[in-house]
């Protein structure tokens, strides 16, 4: 009689590893990285992984990360680093589109950290990195500026005659609240005695030499400031503009006017640096 061959049974733990291997593949390939979906309630979210969100940035990486941001029951640093994060990754996604004509993204981030740093709803450290942020974008990519102006002069400069502070302002777009100022006037006139004070040089006719309004699109608005000068000497005129386009962006620009004054005439001339300043979304 033929024995039958001896049949071996495989153990019963390495069916229970195997079966917990395919289920462990299973969610990792459902689930991708840390974040995937945009759902950052479905996990324990990590400096770490929120991280990964900024070295592998995709489409849906911004959608994520405003989620962590606006999410009340996540870490106040984790939201913090997620806001930071966010503004990285809509720089380098632009970037990496460079045949786009306008920074489509960046525009879009810079409006949502605006509404987080004027809103009442997010923490003071939230503000204070929505505007730390916003300053990082601007710095990067200046804005577009809106303004024009061009200043002259009018008059013969001597002792004892008025001039005129011509000023002419053009934006391309309709400004509401834009204010012109022929003021912060700088003396050069020395003295020997330290306590003494200067003597005015030019002094405006009607103080302050100010003007605000509203400037229409691409319509030039004609100013005029009368100065009456005074005495010999050496002095910078300012002449600023402001446009302000809401409670936080605006645009600034500053020219200067050097004028030097003697007993037989005088002349001014124009510095060469203008100082300009602002944010405009």
């Amino acid at each position: 009689m033929k024995r039958k061959p001896r049949e071996f049974k495989k153990p019963r733990t390495f069916l229970i590893v195997v079966a917990l291997g395919l289920v462990v593949s299973l969610v990792v390939a459902c689930g991708g990285k840390p974040g995937a979906g945009g759902q950052p309630g479905g996990g324990d979210w990590t400096l770490d992984s929120i991280n990964e969100l900024q070295e592998f940035p995709d489409e849906d990486t911004i959608d994520t990360l405003i989620a962590l941001v606006e999410d009340d029951e996540l870490d106040p640093y984790l939201r913090e680093r997620a806001l930071s994060v966010l503004t990285d990754v809509s720089i380098r996604l632009d970037r990496m589109e460079l045949d786009r004509m306008e920074m489509v993204r960046n525009s879009q981030t810079r409006e949502y950290l605006k509404g987080i740093a004027l809103g009442q709803t997010m923490p003071a450290s939230l503000q204070s990195a929505a505007l730390a942020n916003i300053d990082l974008i601007d710095t990067l990519f200046p804005p577009e500026r809106h303004g024009t102006m061009t200043v002259d002069v009018r008059g013969e400069i001597k002792p004892g005659n008025r001039i005129a502070i011509l000023v002419s302002l053009l934006s391309d777009i309709y400004v509401g609240n834009a204010r012109v100022c022929a003021g912060m006037i700088y003396h050069h006139t020395e003295t020997e005695d330290p306590l003494d004070v200067p003597i005015p040089i030019i002094t405006p006719i009607t103080d302050p030499p100010l003007w605000e309004g509203e400037l229409k699109e691409d319509t030039v608005q004609e100013l005029r400031f009368d100065f009456q000068i005074e005495a010999e000497g050496e002095m910078d005129l300012p002449v600023s503009y402001k446009l302000s386009f809401d409670e936080m962006d605006y645009e600034f620009e500053t020219q200067s006017l050097v004028f030097t004054v003697t007993t037989t005439g005088g002349e001014f001339s124009r510095a060469e640096d203008r100082e300009t300043e602002g944010i405009s979304g």
